[in-house]
């Protein structure tokens, strides 16, 4: 496809925006003959945030037009006003605007990010404003931002993303989805589990797949003349993260991707889990009687072969077995009944320059191999604990390993998909990063 840039899409910055302030994330809306661009300000000025001298109060902007190319002419006010987290510039990230509709027309605003979570809130009839007194927290803190949010067939889709979104070669930002019977929610993953709660829900719609792309995240959805549904996102070519010209922050290369979405079950998937493309795909059909494209059919899911007794230990015995060895031997115990390795989780960690935390290692069969395991963290479903985990790991030295667990991210209960590298991947010297996937299981 070809594009063509079309000028700069706000005349000018607001007048309540600080002068430093930046604009993120414009979400545009037709609103009868005219066009809605709402949009996050990072920095209000003071009178708006009420509070002098903060350097980060974020708010939500909008910006009117009579065409989608504009230019768009900001409103006197921000649609949604910085949000207070306690006292003096402790301000929730009002980020990432994004409109739905509700089943009788009115418009459902939502923002938000990981501090303080996702909200939503009714818009004016006019939509330059929105009414405060209907605001309703979406999801947990510490999961999720950039929302949006699509309906089909009696749901409310949310689909919001996860983790880092620039780390270079290491971003693992990914996108998750949870439905709802309203636009307020609450909205579950195809689990069961809730995306407001701690044990946070979410169904992967696209992660990383071992190709080029990393960081698949921040998506909108289009439908095509064919009736064919579009994921676009932004990604980060691994092998060229950065931005070109001189570049002191090392400010990461995000450019757009667009796929086709799938429906399998009820539940969206780019590419039926292939998730991100790298070669030539079917493009959406934008003349009114063109032919759709076949659909990619689904992705089967990974089966378990047949055990390995070999490497397989129930720890029934009574003691460890001579093909296991500690890196860092803790006081662990092994209880026969009903067959436990039972290892208090320490003050220490395996991440980058902290090495500190004991492994537990055996030999790795040759070939591809799948690992399952049943593991019990002792850890209260609620309140701050601050990374604590468990889990497995791929584990070749401290410095070079996969890693899968079960994981306290502040207040929530996360399950942790994360690799360090042998080198630093990153001009900040970095090597280790991770992504997130769905919910860690309850104990059985």
């Amino acid at each position: 496809m070809s594009w063509t840039h079309a000028g700069e899409a706000l005349a000018a910055a607001p007048a309540w925006a600080a002068p430093d302030s930046g604009p993120w994330a414009p979400d545009i809306q037709r609103h009868g003959d005219r066009y809605h661009l709402y949009f996050t300000v990072t920095n209000t000025a003071d009178a708006v945030s009420g509070e002098a001298g903060c350097a980060f109060d974020p708010a939500i902007g909008v910006a009117t037009a009579d065409s989608p190319a504009g230019p768009f002419v900001p409103t006197g006010a921000p649609v949604v006003a910085p949000r207070r987290g306690g006292p003096g510039c402790d301000l929730l990230w009002t980020f990432d605007p994004a409109v739905t509709r509700d089943a009788d027309g009115s418009r459902v605003l939502y923002y938000g990010s990981y501090y303080g979570g996702i909200e939503a809130r009714r818009l004016s009839p006019d939509g330059l404003s929105t009414l405060p007194a209907s605001a309703t927290r979406i999801t947990t803190s510490d999961r999720y931002e950039g929302a949006y949010v699509v309906r089909r067939g009696g749901y409310w889709y949310l689909m919001g993303s996860s983790t880092d979104c620039c780390r270079g070669p290491l971003t693992g930002h990914s996108v998750f989805a949870g439905r709802a019977t309203s636009p307020f929610g609450p909205f579950r993953d195809r689990l069961g589990a809730r995306l407001n709660e701690s044990r946070v829900g979410g169904t992967p719609v696209i992660s990383m797949n071992g190709n080029r792309w990393v960081g698949t995240g921040h998506n909108a959805v289009i439908r095509d003349e064919a009736g064919q549904d579009w994921f676009l996102y932004h990604a980060i070519d691994r092998a060229d993260p950065y931005l070109e010209e001189a570049n002191p922050n090392n400010i990461n290369k995000r450019p757009m991707l667009l796929d086709r979405l799938a429906w399998s079950g009820g539940w969206p998937s780019v590419r039926n889990g292939r998730w991100a493309s790298d070669t030539p795909q079917p493009d959406p059909v934008t003349r009114a009687g063109g032919m759709s494209s076949r659909e990619p059919r689904p992705l089967a899911e990974d089966q378990p072969g047949r055990r390995r007794p070999a490497f397989s230990d129930e720890f029934g015995g009574g003691r460890l077995g001579p093909r296991w060895s500690w890196v860092r031997a803790p006081a662990a115990s092994v209880d026969p009944r009903p067959g436990w390795l039972r290892f208090p989780t320490q003050a220490g960690d395996l991440s980058e320059a902290s090495n500190s935390a004991s492994v537990l290692t055996r030999r790795a069969p040759r070939g591809d191999f799948m690992v399952q395991t049943k593991l019990q963290l002792d850890l209260p479903p609620n309140g701050l604990f601050n990374f604590q985990q468990a889990g497995l790991v791929l584990y070749q030295d401290d410095d070079r390993f996969l890693k899968l667990a079960h994981v306290a991210i502040f207040e929530t209960r996360q399950t942790e998909w994360a690799k360090e590298a042998g080198e630093p991947l990153t001009p900040a010297g970095q090597r280790y990063g991770n992504t997130v996937i769905g919910p860690p299981g309850l104990p059985a």
